[in-house]
C-alpha cells in the first residue's frame, strides 16, 4: 500500500496471491508475531512500509444475480463484502447498475471494501449497462467481464466436434442450447445449430459436443463458438 495515501499500489511494491503466513500472536501493545513459511523470502520487508492482508477471498458475496431479466439496482452502497461486491451467472440480460458505489466507509481506517472483485460478470449474455457507479478500493479487479465462447474444435464426424481448454463453470453447455458459430474475427458466419448432447472429460478440460444437425463441411475448425 501507499503508505501516505493508504491506497493500492506503490513504487516497489510486493504483492503475494494465495500465500498463507503461519501463526500469528499478540505480543503486547501494536506488537504482533507472524510465523513465516519461508523467512528468507521476506527479506524485503522494511520499516515504514504498508501492507494490507486479505483475510478472506471468495468467503462470501454481497449481492448475486442468477439468470435475472430487466433488473435495474439503484443507489446501493456497500462498505465490506468478504468476497465479490456484485456478482452475475446464467442467463442475466437486460439489466443496469446505476449510482451504486463500492466504498470505505466514512470516517473508518478500513482500506478495503470486497476483498474478490468490485463487479464480477460470469458467463455474461450481454445487454448490461453500468452507469454512474463507483467501484473503489477492491481486492481484486474493479471490473471482470468473462463471455461465454471458447475457439477451436476437432470435428469427430458430421455432428460432433471436441472442444479444448474449456471448464464445465465457464462453458456451461447443455442439451437444447443453441451455439452459434462465427468466424475468426468474430465477424457472423451465418451457422448455428442446437446442441443434442454433452460429454465432458474435466481432467483433460475437454468436452465433445453432439448438436441435432449436421455441421456444414467448410466450417472452420477455428471458429469462436457462443
Amino acid at each position: 500500500m501507499n503508505p501516505a495515501t493508504l491506497t493500492p499500489g506503490c513504487e516497489l511494491g510486493h504483492e503475494f496471491n494465495g500465500i498463507h503466513l503461519g501463526k500469528a500472536c499478540a505480543m503486547g501493545g501494536n506488537v504482533v508475531r507472524v510465523e513465516l513459511p519461508r523467512p528468507e523470502s521476506y527479506r524485503f520487508l522494511k520499516q515504514d512500509q504498508a501492507y494490507i492482508v486479505r483475510h478472506y477471498v471468495y468467503d462470501a458475496n454481497a449481492i448475486e444475480l442468477h439468470g435475472n431479466a430487466h433488473l435495474t439496482l439503484s443507489n446501493v452502497t456497500i462498505y465490506s463484502a468478504p468476497g465479490h461486491a456484485f456478482i452475475s451467472t446464467g442467463d442475466q440480460h437486460h439489466w443496469k447498475l446505476e449510482r451504486c458505489r463500492i466504498v470505505k466507509r466514512p470516517g473508518t481506517t478500513r482500506c478495503i471494501t470486497a476483498t474478490a472483485d468490485g463487479c464480477h460478470i460470469s458467463n455474461s449474455q450481454g445487454y448490461f449497462i453500468i452507469d454512474r457507479c463507483d467501484f473503489s478500493y477492491n481486492g481484486d479487479d474493479c471490473l471482470n467481464i468473462h463471455d461465454n465462447s471458447v475457439q477451436g474444435f476437432r470435428r469427430i464426424d458430421d455432428k460432433t466436434i471436441r472442444l479444448s481448454r474449456v471448464q464445465r463453470w465457464r462453458n456451461p453447455f447443455c442439451p437444447g442450447d443453441l451455439v452459434e458459430f462465427r468466424h475468426a474475427d468474430l465477424s457472423p458466419a451465418g451457422i448455428a445449430a442446437n446442441v443434442a448432447a454433452v460429454s465432458w472429460d474435466e481432467g483433460r478440460e475437454q468436452c465433445e459436443l453432439e448438436f441435432a444437425s449436421e455441421l456444414p463441411a467448410e466450417l472452420n475448425d477455428r471458429s469462436i463458438l457462443f
